[in-house]
């Protein structure tokens, strides 16, 4: 069986990917780190390497810990950063601010914008920018799922990516996405006040097939 792509959303709850909810929990680290674990961007459990049984969260610290130290090799306490195998594995700034950005990047929002949203620097926000863009092409070339449909047009337009165009003979409405690819379907953030919302499933199972 396939290993889940560590860039899933838990979907259950929609409300949760609202950009008014996303911009709340921006205010405070901890909720902040919650509401990753919430949706998924960040592991709720996590199994000691050494002896295989589940390890502690602690929050304050940022780490998974497990102190069975007579069942580990090496008679150790074994600790793993809480963000091991996240998106956030290799952040260098607050949770909350990489949320920020993440949100800013699925809202198409200028860099300049973004650094002023988040209160860091453009070239922090063109790090981010560009993480985002790379990991969505990744997501997107590994997987194949169909999108589209009778009417609709689906342009997926990333600079890392070529442009892509699909339509039906009869013309439709046009929609750009931009868009991080879970391994089982696109999670997308546009105008209409969504952030972070999943494309429908009716959508991507009909039409051309794109990967």
């Amino acid at each position: 069986m396939a290993t889940p792509s560590p860039y899933q959303y838990h979907v259950d709850d929609m409300s949760l990917f609202a950009i008014d909810k996303v911009m709340e929990v921006t205010c405070d680290e901890a909720r902040c780190v919650d509401w990753c674990i919430q949706v998924g961007l960040i592991d709720k459990a996590k199994t000691c390497p050494a002896c295989s049984l589940p390890m502690r969260l602690s929050l304050v610290r940022k780490r998974w810990r497990c102190c069975r130290r007579k069942q580990h090799a090496e008679g150790k306490e074994i600790s793993l950063s809480m963000l091991t195998s996240s998106f956030f594995t290799e952040a260098k700034i607050k949770i909350c601010t990489a949320v920020c950005l993440l949100a800013a990047w699925c809202m198409r929002l200028p860099q300049a914008n973004a650094a002023e949203l988040a209160g860091v620097s453009e070239d922090t926000v063109q790090y981010w920018y560009a993480c985002c863009r790379s990991t969505c092409s990744k997501e997107l070339l590994k997987s194949e799922f169909k999108i589209g449909g009778a009417g609709k047009i689906v342009e997926i337009d990333e600079t890392s990516l070529a442009k892509k165009s699909r339509s039906t003979a009869e013309g439709g409405i046009t929609r750009s996405f931009g868009c991080l690819v879970a391994w089982n379907g696109a999670l997308a953030g546009g105008s209409d006040g969504l952030c972070l919302g999943r494309i429908p499933k009716s959508v991507k199972e009909v039409g051309s097939s794109s990967h």
